[in-house]
């Protein structure tokens, strides 16, 4: 009977699981289309590539409602349960509480593994790939986002612009090569600096080198004196075009905190993104703790299947804002990045700990 059980359990909350996500991210998408479609329909690229981009946001929304859901399918299945009077049969049978509750644990195990394994190998990819097709497909800017995901690309008046890291905290620029073209098309001049600082709303640069390119291909090279850099970005524009976190798989992203840290770079934000890769699929063993006692709630009070899935809304609402705090905190050095990226499991976890024994005793 026991095998018999967990499978009925584990079907039950893998369909409702399922139902979850889809409607999840479809209102995500919608809300999301219509919040950006007066922006992506004054670049008038038609309807195709703005979809193409909304589908390659799909998998990074996917991941991000993973915890909302997972907590909102646990409340219905136990909702569900107590409403067919199947909660009720399955105590009279002598099954207990926690007994009811490890195929939930369980199959929310396996959910976390197979989560972080999308979130390391399909996520990068697709997101990576929106930017690219958000910046040439619909906004038409075709120097960007072309080659790498790991530097800037920029399209200037004078040719193209490379920079290998940009510091949005002290705005900063490291490793910024300025090519500049003649005609016909070649390079005509290589500009490579070190370090430039945002000063009095220009560029100002520390140090680096200048190579003038003849028609022979002979070049002659010479330092670049300290001074104004003479580019059009402004830290807003490396802002909106630096790599984030997500489109890095939890070994690339690791090993580039690795050189910014060996740069003497503060490689911060991209902790908390690491750290909350590990963090993001372990949310799905909270919520069994929390939503399994919180729905469990509704016995012996007149509860219903709707004031299960309103305690499940209402605490994944909760949750899911906890958590987006928390990593804007980590993000702005407010919080360690550990601390930013595990706080809202651990309180969320000892809160449904307290409850799960209470549900279960």
């Amino acid at each position: 009977m026991g095998t018999v059980l967990s499978r009925y359990v584990a079907r039950l909350y893998l369909r409702l699981f399922a139902g979850c996500v889809v409607t999840a991210v479809a209102l995500v998408l919608v809300v999301n289309f219509f919040g950006r479609i007066g922006e992506f329909a004054s670049y008038r690229k038609g309807f195709v590539p703005i979809a193409w981009y909304f589908v390659l946001l799909t998998p990074k929304m996917a991941a991000d409602i993973y915890p909302a859901a997972a907590l909102l399918a646990v409340s219905l299945s136990v909702a569900m349960l107590i409403r067919d009077n199947e909660l009720l049969a399955m105590r009279a049978c002598g099954v207990s509480n926690t007994r009811i509750a490890m195929p939930l644990l369980a199959i929310s195990a396996v959910l976390g593994v197979l989560v972080f394994v999308w979130s390391d190998t399909i996520v990068p990819l697709a997101t990576a790939r929106a930017r690219v097709v958000k910046n040439q497909d619909i906004r038409d800017l075709r120097g960007r986002g072309l080659l790498d995901s790991r530097s800037i690309w920029l399209e200037t008046p004078q040719g193209f612009l490379n920079v290998a890291i940009y510091d949005a905290r002290t705005r900063t620029i490291h490793d910024l090569s300025l090519y500049e073209v003649a005609r016909p098309f070649r390079i005509s001049r290589i500009v490579d600096v070190t370090t430039a600082h945002w000063e009095a709303d220009q560029w100002r640069a520390d140090d680096g080198s200048v190579r003038t390119f003849g028609a022979d291909g002979a070049f002659e090279t010479r330092p670049l004196a300290p001074g104004t850099l003479q580019i059009p970005q402004t830290p807003a524009d490396f802002r909106n075009e630096r790599p984030q976190g997500v489109e890095f798989g939890y070994r690339k992203l690791a090993d580039k905190i690795a050189v910014l840290e060996a740069r003497g770079l503060d490689p911060n934000e991209y902790k908390v993104d690491l750290a909350l890769k590990l963090a993001l699929p372990f949310s799905g063993l909270v919520t069994v703790l929390l939503g399994f006692p919180l729905a469990m709630r509704s016995t012996g009070r007149g509860g219903s299947l709707y004031s299960g899935a309103g305690r499940g809304m209402a605490a994944a609402f909760l949750y899911w804002m906890a958590l987006a705090l928390a990593v804007a905190a980590g993000h702005s050095g407010t919080l360690p990045p550990l601390i930013a990226a595990w706080s809202t499991n651990v309180v969320f976890a000892l809160i449904g700990a307290l409850l799960f024994v209470d549900a279960t005793g």
